[in-house]
């Protein structure tokens, strides 16, 4: 199983990202369905880990919070562009919890992550398309914000590769008080 830990954004949320769509060649906008934040992505994971995971991941204490969705922008910083993302703003609490579960998995034998935590809501897959051109996109959304984002619990879920893309089925939920 690939696996993954993320918040789920509600429904409302998604109709919001999706209406930021719009037809540019060489962009493959994610599907609404796929909207997340990843916090941590576990990889290949073997079925007997599944039951430790899930209740290492249970063990996670922290209470509800709101986050806000701000701003567009682009990884990677240099270079050409890949991934066009919705930014979040007042990521402290999320930031939090991120932290509470890689410390949980790392526990597990999980590798840690590397890379700073740059949170935020992949809206499409770049490819051939010059920093100016997308620079374009982002400033023309530069005003998007959707405030009050209640994030009430986090999801591991696995990720299914198919010849169209990637699906997402949820393995477990992790209320938060």
């Amino acid at each position: 199983m690939r696996l993954f830990v993320a918040i789920p954004l509600p429904e409302s949320v998604r109709d919001r990202l999706a209406d930021l769509e719009q037809p540019v060649e060489g962009v493959r906008w994610q599907r609404r369905s796929q909207l997340h934040i990843t916090l941590k992505f576990l990889g290949d994971t073997r079925e007997e880990q599944l039951d430790p995971l899930v209740s290492e991941l249970s063990a996670v204490r922290q209470q509800e919070f709101s986050m806000k969705i701000k701003g567009l922008g682009c990884f990677p910083q240099k270079g050409p562009p890949r991934i066009l993302w919705a930014g979040i703003s007042n990521a402290a609490e999320l930031k939090k919890l991120k932290d509470r579960i890689e410390e949980k998995c790392v526990a597990l034998g999980f590798d840690p992550e590397e890379r700073p935590f740059k949170p935020h809501i992949t809206l499409g897959r770049i490819q051939g398309v010059t920093r100016r051109d997308i620079r374009s996109l982002i400033n023309q959304h530069k005003q998007f914000a959707i405030p009050d984002v209640s994030v009430r619990e986090f999801v591991m879920y696995e990720s299914i590769l198919q010849s169209d893309g990637a699906v997402h089925k949820r393995v477990s939920g992790f209320p938060l008080q």
